[in-house]
């Protein structure tokens, strides 16, 4: 490996995870969305995120399969 100088930073690129906050947050009691499941992960990180924010929110969440390829995610309290 080798020190680079002068190599700019590339700019920061959007995740589709971005958005998980703003979701979690804006959901009211009852309100659902979907997510694409994509088999490397996302469903694990899914269920981490509605845990997570579940604790810092106060709140339950609930995910479940819809089929093979979507998450369902929930708020329930």
């Amino acid at each position: 490996m080798e020190i680079r100088k002068g190599v700019p930073l590339p700019d920061k690129q959007s995740s589709r995870y971005a958005d998980l906050r703003r979701l979690f947050t804006d959901m009211d009691v009852l309100d659902s969305f979907v997510f694409p499941d994509d088999g490397l992960g996302s469903e694990r990180y899914v269920r981490s995120a509605a845990f997570r924010y579940g604790k810092q929110l106060e709140r339950k969440y609930s995910v479940r399969r819809i089929d093979d390829v979507t998450l369902g995610v929930w708020r329930t309290e």
